[in-house]
């Protein structure tokens, strides 16, 4: 609903009935942000000095005669303006029609435009989930391990730090003369993110984790069937960088290194099939939202 100039007209103006229209629509067209309506003098509705109304300003028009008409106008409080008073005096042979039209111009003139609305503040997301594809160092002397992560981070400051909670799933097959491994790794962490370097086309986290990781082995060794597991503790420092994409949507990429209170050898019937070094490193790239 646009703000509204309310144009106060004395009841008792002969000529107010046959061209207050022409008064209202030459006040409305020099308004972008505002409209202009009558208003009886005897309305006190009007009146700007509620704010809750929509007025944002009365302008009282009276003729003393056809010729000489005083406009005084009042401006609502919010304004932080004050009022004023003009006297505008027309020659006998102008048209009485556009000397109406002439009083709604410069009504509008000196009530002049309300500042635009302010734009809605903008709701801060302070959640974020992301999935993520992952390729990292794995078993000594083997290929890269493959895998799958899911994070959830929150912001429940107002400040670019963040809670982090990480569930990562990743397997690599291990094959060794008479031997063949499947490992997989299983790793739940928390910790902090701290935003930085970061602007409106990407954001850059860098996180710090408490990291649990459990290790499985499966396989077979001389025909021989075994499985085994294990369960370690570390931490791991990761960069991740963000780039918006599609409303709440953001490619998200990375890179991170973990480090495990120890290395793990693999043992089958007393015989070393596979190690894990106590340092991994790794990339990962996928999508996140925010809400």
């Amino acid at each position: 609903m646009l703000p509204i100039v309310s144009l106060e007209v004395a009841a008792s103006d002969p000529a107010a009935p046959q061209h207050v229209e022409e008064l209202v629509a030459a006040c409305r067209s020099s308004m972008l942000r505002a409209t202009c309506a009558i208003t009886a003098e005897t309305e006190s509705s009007a009146t700007p000095k509620d704010d809750r109304e929509p007025y944002v300003a009365v302008v009282r028009i009276h003729w003393e005669s056809g010729t000489l008409v005083t406009l005084s106008v009042e401006l609502a409080p919010s304004s932080g303006r004050s009022g004023a008073s003009r006297t505008l005096t027309f020659a006998s042979t102008d048209d009485e029609i556009e000397r109406w039209r002439a009083v709604g111009f410069t009504a509008a003139s000196m009530v002049g435009e309300p500042p635009p609305a302010a734009p809605p503040a903008p709701t801060e997301q302070r959640w974020a989930v992301d999935a993520r594809g992952l390729v990292g160092t794995g078993a000594v002397g083997a290929g890269p391990r493959l895998g799958v992560a899911a994070w959830l981070g929150v912001r429940p400051w107002h400040a670019p730090v963040s809670v982090n909670m990480t569930a990562g799933y990743a397997v690599r097959s291990v094959r060794r003369p008479g031997a063949t491994i499947d490992l997989s790794w299983i790793d739940l962490a928390v910790g902090l993110g701290f935003a930085f370097a970061s602007t409106a086309t990407f954001e850059t986290v860098l996180r710090t984790e408490v990291l649990v990781q459990s290790l499985a082995a499966r396989g077979t060794l001389e025909g021989a069937s075994d499985s085994a597991s294990t369960v370690g503790i570390g931490a791991r420092v990761a960069l991740d960088v963000s780039l918006p994409a599609r409303g709440a949507w953001a490619v998200v990429m990375g890179g991170e290194a973990q480090l495990l209170d120890a290395p793990t050898v693999i043992k089958q019937r007393a015989k070393e099939v596979a190690s894990v070094p106590w340092l991994l490193v790794g990339a990962s790239f996928g999508a996140r939202y925010r809400f």
